[in-house]
């Protein structure tokens, strides 16, 4: 049965991008297992803004000596399906993780790599090369840098651990001393405001909206 919401209920708020992309949004792949519960709607990542799918279509003629695309001598298929948009599959192996989007069954024989001319052009450009290099037979050049390092791995966590105690109601304070050191809630207030365990909550939580939302916010100006 539908009808009109009952007095004094209003409709959610409609979350939107505010601004540019972080060159950091999409596309990672690690363990997020909090003990904070999540407050947060899950979010879809779109493809476009995503730099480690790697974008295949039809090599345009001229082009000689083309190896067609065996996902399965490539590593193990995690994931295989067609949508409106095409064929996406997810290859994983000892090289880590490879994403592919096709447009054609003809991407198949003859694939050429799409790079957009986008402020994004380097991340997608180290992914294609690493996909490259595996797949001609080359060893992978250390100039071109891994999915995700550790440190980095971290970072994020620690990012989406922050964003969640924001969304919760924790102030600054409390997400320093969750994450960083308990000490945070016994410093005094001139203490406080100069010290890097603010800096750092602060970083966090503004990244981790960044990566959750899409856009530059604002943060709480409590803490």
């Amino acid at each position: 049965m539908t009808g009109r919401p009952a007095c004094g209920q209003e409709q959610a708020t409609i979350l939107r991008s505010c601004g540019r992309l972080s060159v950091t949004a999409g596309g990672y792949v690690f363990v997020h297992d909090p003990d904070i519960p999540i407050t947060r709607k899950p979010v879809i990542w779109r493809r476009e803004d995503t730099t480690r799918i790697i974008s295949l279509r039809e090599a345009p003629h001229g082009f000689s000596d083309f190896l067609s695309l065996n996902f399965e001598a490539l590593g193990r298929v995690l994931l295989d399906r067609e949508d409106e948009e095409g064929r996406g599959v997810t290859v994983v192996g000892p090289f880590g993780t490879f994403s592919f989007l096709m447009d054609s069954p003809e991407a198949m024989k003859r694939p050429g790599l799409v790079i957009p001319l986008d402020p994004l052009f380097r991340s997608r450009y180290y992914e294609a090369g690493r996909f490259m290099f595996r797949y001609l037979g080359f060893s992978i050049p250390y100039c071109i840098p891994p999915v995700i390092t550790p440190v980095r791995s971290q970072l994020l966590i620690r990012c989406l651990h922050a964003v969640d105690m924001d969304r919760a109601g924790f102030g600054v304070r409390r997400i320093a001393a969750r994450l960083i050191d308990p000490r945070a809630l016994t410093l005094s207030n001139r203490e406080w405001i100069d010290h890097s365990w603010r800096r750092s909550a602060r970083s966090w939580t503004a990244e981790g909206r960044r990566l959750v939302e899409g856009g530059y916010v604002s943060l709480r100006t409590e803490g």
